[in-house]
């Protein structure tokens, strides 16, 4: 089952003590790793939001960030779920 992930950017990096913000957008610089037999994500980086496709696999998309945001001590985001897997009872082998 293939799950749908649209995180909504409100990432956010904040300066301290300035309280400066600024928002990373979701563009081609943007790269994905992969780790071996887990890869079948599928990202679409679209500026303001950043979409992800899985189907039973694992891999992380990164980028490195502005020189003048090394100093930032937090980032936030906002995230959603359009589908997600079937319920299972987590107590029993295979969840049936």
């Amino acid at each position: 089952m293939k799950h749908l992930l649209s995180l909504a950017l409100a990432a956010s990096l904040i300066t301290v003590p300035a309280v400066m913000a600024e928002q990373i957008s979701f563009n081609k610089s943007w790269k994905e790793q992969k780790f071996s037999l887990f890869s079948k994500n599928k990202y679409s980086f679209q500026g303001a939001t950043l979409g992800v496709q899985s189907d039973g696999a694992v891999s992380m998309a990164y980028r490195a960030v502005p020189e003048k945001l090394w100093n930032s001590s937090k980032a936030s985001w906002k995230w959603s779920v359009k589908e997600s897997v079937t319920a299972t009872d987590l107590r029993k082998k295979g969840g049936r």
